[in-house]
């Protein structure tokens, strides 16, 4: 090993940067970033993201209602105000409305 390869402080072996191989990249990509999927398949994802989307507006009252021990009516109504506030948030982000400025962020 010759000695430019060695830390002075510990006398460490290091890489040089020559010798780090760039990272491998799976290039078995179905459909790109710009592409644009059958029709089909792209209301088969659209319907899983539906679903999905319900499971996480729904699960909540549902757990808060049965640990409260509401009446299904209770339930109900508490299920439908979630569904519609998450309707609400939605048309708020859309970027084709006249609120679209006040979208939510995580930057």
């Amino acid at each position: 090993m010759a000695s430019s390869d060695m830390t002075p402080a510990e006398g460490i072996a290091v890489d040089s940067p020559a010798s780090i191989d760039p990272p491998k990249v799976a290039a078995d990509l179905i459909h790109g970033l710009d592409d644009r999927p059958p029709v089909g398949e792209a209301f088969i994802v659209a319907l899983q993201h539906v679903l999905a989307a319900f499971v996480g507006i729904i699960t909540p009252p549902l757990i808060i209602s049965n640990v409260l021990g509401l009446e299904p009516a209770d339930t109900g109504y508490i299920i439908s105000m979630s569904l519609f506030v998450s309707g609400v948030a939605t048309f708020i982000q859309c970027p084709t409305r006249p609120l679209a400025k006040i979208k939510a962020s995580f930057r």
